[in-house]
């Protein structure tokens, strides 16, 4: 590929892949402020619930920390490089697989609360069902994903 015709190609690639890189980190520090005030605000919480704010936080850590190393191999490392924009290294567990499991624990926290609130097990199971639903897909799209079975459309259409 001509290095003249590549430059508007990497540009239409690499835009989408640089936005939610950003909004990641933006409302990863709202949700750092939101958990420094709830550690300040709740000290008497049971331990329980403290526990699973906070694994839940450093999960979302853990996620962050993955995707940022993504980004560097692709907007660092892999400066003006097509194929570094096209690599998904650990792209299929970041996103669908550990988004879903964080997903499948707050929602089932909620649904606890219902439980609690309302005394009925109906909608919390209803709730409980349908978030296991959406985890297994989810986990199911990143093996896909980590398989080669779905490719990005959008992205192979410049190809």
């Amino acid at each position: 590929m001509d290095p003249a015709s590549a430059a508007p190609l990497i540009v239409q690639v690499a835009g989408p892949l640089v936005l939610p890189n950003l909004f990641h980190w933006g409302l990863f520090g709202v949700l750092s402020v939101q958990v420094y005030f709830y550690y300040m605000a709740f000290p008497k919480d049971p331990w329980a619930t403290k526990c699973l704010v906070y694994t839940v936080y450093t999960l979302l850590v853990v996620e962050t920390v993955l995707l940022t190393n993504d980004a560097f191999k692709r907007f660092g490392y892999g400066f003006a490089d097509f194929e570094a924009l096209l690599a998904n290294d650990l792209g299929w567990f970041e996103i669908p697989v550990m988004s879903g499991l964080i997903a499948l624990v707050g929602q089932s926290f909620y649904a606890y609360r219902i439980h609690v609130l309302s005394k009925s097990w109906w909608i919390p199971l209803l709730i409980v069902a349908m978030s296991l639903t959406s985890t297994v897909g989810a986990i199911l799209t990143g093996v896909f994903t980590f398989q080669g079975v779905i490719l990005p459309p959008r992205i192979y259409r410049f190809t």
